[in-house]
């Protein structure tokens, strides 16, 4: 039986010798990047107890977000400045030993550092794997390829919470750690026989590829600083990284400008676009993230999913996840890049409105499995387009620092999501309970609220099963309407300003066709018509 043709915007990614063996290893490389247990992640119901308990350890998760962007851009300087082959396997063989090492200490010492090492050696293989995609393909096929491998982290990153908790957020953490080990251990393997040098900045440009990182990273400290403004107690702190943020950029521009006043080697980028994507990255991030994390929740306390069940239930959007970034190659053979950015935006904005729509005591599941489609395959597609465009909007020289600013926005996003939505939902739900306890006294609502409050920290946790067990029925229908209200104000809210950022993305990519100019770096734009005056 003659098998089908495989279609042409997959056979095209073979047209040049090594082309795929670099994707294959570049996505089982994100795939062990992504599969690396992040114990102290905010998407985990421990650290996701501990913010519904006590709100001001947010500004700490938001110093650690910071430093996991900062070494996502070391780990991007790193590749630009020394993109032989060996760094990607110090990488790999660092997950490969913390994969192992988790497996045999659970606490204590050894393991802190094994998880500083892990995050260290993720932050490093994600922008070069991502770096060579990118230099290993050219024109549309580039946004193919990297489509392709960001399925593979999307999916990665979306079943690790899933096997660190398989047992319950007490339990063995031993698949998530053995599921990494094998992932780092294929990759190292393959990435050792199929790996290439990535092309570097000259020694010359070096200084360059350091000042960009600076000013960069002081736009992630500036974003990390605008995000939420919750407490009073954390102005102070974030008021201080805005200003950190704004003398990082200034420094940063100002000696960019000087060495270019000098006449010294300087590495051009476009800044507009980069920031363009940039803002869509963390928006549509913030997005699918408070969805992904918030619904599950709701499912267990409101729908009386059980655990396992209420992270099965979002299988759909892995499964988008994973098949949008091919779909995206489709696509783009039929609509311009800017479309695809804004549609991708418009269809998460849109999943969240959708869920917002349907949340109520007793909903069916239908509607939420559309959602989550529109978000992943939403996510996926502006992602794929947008990296791209960052990517075309600095030169060959920086394809690591690239791909660790288009991470970094991504990250900053998602962990904002994860902790000032949960931040939100839970006061929102405290305050809509207590409103709806109006004839009380102080004494007894304060009671009241605190018991609410205490059932809300224990979710997913071991005790909620007792506690939620020892709720009267009058009580668990205020609890159930006061959490439906502040998840749904919170998905409506999210989805609106999430549909805003759509215009916002369109006039500032342009009129201009993306198509004859986001795929390729600069450098390649600038060659072709050296070519034809010839």
């Amino acid at each position: 039986m003659r098998r089908p043709p495989l279609p042409t915007f997959l056979t095209d990614l073979d047209r040049e010798p090594g082309a795929v063996q670099t994707l294959v290893a570049a996505s089982l490389a994100l795939l062990a990047a992504g599969l690396a247990p992040r114990i102290f992640s905010p998407g985990l119901a421990s650290v996701q107890s501990a913010v519904r308990e006590r709100p001001e350890i947010e500004a700490l998760l938001l110093v650690a977000s910071i430093v996991t962007a900062g070494m996502l851009l070391v780990g991007g300087v790193l590749g630009d400045a020394d993109g032989r082959k060996r760094i990607m396997q110090l990488a790999l063989g660092g997950l490969v030993v913390t994969g192992i090492g988790g497996l045999f200490f659970a606490d204590g010492p050894l393991f802190l550092v094994g998880r500083f090492v892990d995050v260290a050696s993720a932050s490093i293989v994600l922008p070069v794997a991502l770096a060579g995609v990118a230099t290993r393909f050219e024109g549309v096929n580039r946004a193919t390829a990297i489509g392709l491998a960001y399925g593979a982290y999307g999916a990665a990153t979306a079943a690790a919470p899933v096997l660190l908790t398989l047992f319950g957020p007490t339990g063995s953490r031993a698949p998530a750690f053995a599921a990494a080990a094998a992932a780092a251990i294929v990759a190292f393997a393959y990435c050792r026989r199929h790996w290439h040098d990535l092309p570097t900045a000259e020694p010359a440009q070096r200084i360059a590829v350091f000042i960009t990182a600076v000013w960069a990273f002081g736009i992630v400290i500036i974003t990390s600083g605008l995000i939420g403004f919750q407490g009073n107690g954390a102005d102070r702190a974030r008021v201080g990284l805005v200003i950190l943020g704004i003398v990082l950029v200034a420094a940063g521009l100002s000696v960019e400008r000087r060495r270019r006043r000098a006449g010294r080697t300087s590495l051009r980028i476009q800044r507009r676009p980069v920031a363009t994507a940039l803002f869509v990255g963390f928006v549509i991030a913030y997005a699918q993230t408070a969805a992904l994390f918030q619904v599950p929740v709701y499912f267990q306390i409101v729908l009386g999913y059980e655990p396992i069940l209420s992270v099965i239930a979002t299988i759909p959007f892995m499964v988008a996840l994973a098949a949008a970034g091919p779909v995206a190659g489709i696509l783009l053979a039929r609509f311009s890049p800017r479309t695809l950015i804004v549609g991708g935006i418009l269809a998460v904005g849109v999943g969240s409105l959708v869920i917002a729509a349907i949340l109520r005591p007793g909903a069916g599941y239908v509607g939420f499995a559309i959602s989550f489609v529109l978000i992943g395959a939403g996510f996926v597609i502006a992602t794929t387009v947008r990296t791209a465009i960052i990517f075309a909007s600095v030169p060959r020289g920086l394809p690591a620092t690239a791909a660790a600013l288009n991470e970094a926005s991504v990250a900053l996003g998602s962990r904002a999501a994860l902790v000032v939505v949960t931040v939100l939902v839970t006061t929102l739900a405290l305050d809509s309970y207590a409103t709806s306890l109006a004839g009380k006294t102080p004494g007894e609502v304060d009671a009241a609220v605190g018991a609410f409050r205490t059932l809300l920290a224990a979710i997913n946790m071991p005790t909620y099963g007792v506690l939620v067990g020892g709720v009267e029925a009058s009580d668990a229908a205020a609890y159930a309407a006061a959490y439906t209200d502040a998840v749904r104000t919170v998905m409506f809210s999210t989805g609106i300003l999430t549909l805003l950022a759509a215009p916002i993305a369109w006039f500032a990519i342009g009129r201009r066709d993306p198509l004859l100019t986001v795929w390729q770096h600069q450098d390649e734009r600038e060659a072709a018509p050296a070519a034809v005056n010839r």
